[in-house]
């Protein structure tokens, strides 16, 4: 949905843009699981292995409304992790 949003929107001067994020390093992504799968969670990043920083994902914001050249895009931060589709419910 994201280029075909930013050719509707362009004759309105307007972007549009998406991140996709993987894991990131907070106390609400942290909540959502057992501790006990971080470890795996953080060896399937291919590099850097660790979780995404918020501060990170305020920089790509920031690069996106510096250059106005990126329009319909959809960023991934995420490490290059690759998940295959799995379901995963609390015990």
């Amino acid at each position: 949905m994201t280029l075909p949003l930013a050719r509707d929107l362009a004759s309105h001067g307007v972007r549009a843009n998406t991140i996709q994020i993987g894991h990131m390093d907070t106390e609400l992504h942290m909540m959502k699981g057992p501790l006990s799968l971080i470890p795996f969670l953080i060896s399937q990043i291919p590099f850097p292995k660790r979780f995404g920083y918020p501060e990170e994902y305020v920089h790509l914001v920031h690069t996106i409304l510096d250059n106005p050249l990126i329009n319909g895009e959809i960023i991934r931060l995420d490490g290059g992790v690759r998940f295959p589709f799995f379901k995963w419910t609390r015990p």
